[in-house]
């Protein structure tokens, strides 16, 4: 479904050194120590979501998604995690199911309004309609959340669910944008 570019970058690299002792018997002559440089190397890969598959108003929020992986730990300076790989996947997968389920329907309405990252390592994504309003959550292990506020005869209904499979989530941000979409004549 998606196609990643590995991109690898050094992150750091550490030089310790230490002492070995060459003996340690009393009748022995004192230790002599030996300096031996020791090498460690951290390897990052990073993957970036190929823009190929999505419908032009889908490139944003995809780029969106993968600025969001350059975001350190404590990137809102109150200890936040680093965004979640899975997260970030998880949010493409989802705008790709979207865009495939309402291929009948052509604009900017599939967008989602925000694409904002949560100090778990998580990923949120929110729509608004004609009928309501929906924020979706993705946590750092994939898991779907959604916030579902939707305009009745008698006022505005909310309605939450957790661990959400993704057709569930697709079907509920198209009950929004549906009616705010124009249909292919």
């Amino acid at each position: 479904m998606f196609s990643y570019n590995d991109t690898t970058s050094l992150v750091g690299v550490t030089v310790s050194r230490f002492a070995s002792i060459q003996a340690n018997c009393s009748d022995m002559p004192p230790p002599s120590y030996t300096e031996t440089p020791v090498y460690s190397v951290k390897r990052t890969v990073k993957r970036t979501v190929t823009l190929a598959f999505f419908d032009p108003c889908l490139r944003e929020p995809i780029r969106q998604l993968n600025s969001l992986k350059d975001l350190p730990r404590g990137w809102d300076s109150y200890g936040a995690d680093p965004i979640a790989e899975t997260s970030i996947r998880g949010a493409s997968q989802l705008l790709l199911d979207l865009q495939n389920a309402l291929l009948e329907f052509v604009g900017e309405g599939i967008r989602p309004r925000d694409v904002v990252p949560l100090n778990d390592g998580g990923v949120q994504m929110e729509w608004e309609g004609t009928r309501g309003e929906i924020e979706v959550e993705i946590g750092c292990d994939g898991s779907l959340a959604y916030l579902l506020i939707a305009q009745g005869k008698d006022g505005r209904v909310f309605s939450e669910a957790s661990q959400v499979p993704l057709p569930e989530i697709v079907e509920k941000i198209g009950s929004i944008l549906k009616p705010a979409l124009r249909q292919v004549a």
